[in-house]
């Protein structure tokens, strides 16, 4: 039962990532704008869990993620793939991923 639960969870968090990604930004955004946008929307998440959200994401074409260092600080512009935009019109499935989280 607590492993459903956890999966339901990291694929709705996923379903979120999408969901501000091809709602909400026009071109690129910063990882750490799309993770605060996350918590505004009431769902908290840890560094952790949002990378790895990020690299299953990124696999499976839906995202593309380009790194930038500038000094010491390192960060990552996040956008959504053509592969992405059908994921959130419901033209590509994933069980991995809920792209109608929150019926947004």
């Amino acid at each position: 039962m607590v492993e459903q639960y956890l999966m339901g969870r990291q694929i709705a968090e996923r379903g979120w990532i999408i969901v501000i990604l091809a709602d909400l930004v026009v071109g690129a955004a910063d990882a750490g704008t799309v993770r605060n946008a996350m918590r505004q929307l009431g769902v908290a998440i840890d560094g952790v869990h949002f990378r790895n959200h990020l690299s299953y994401l990124e696999e499976r074409g839906y995202l593309r993620i380009q790194h930038h260092a500038i000094g010491q600080i390192s960060n990552a512009l996040l956008s959504i793939t053509a592969n992405g935009r059908d994921l959130r019109a419901g033209i590509v499935k994933d069980a991995g991923v809920d792209p109608d989280v929150g019926g947004v």
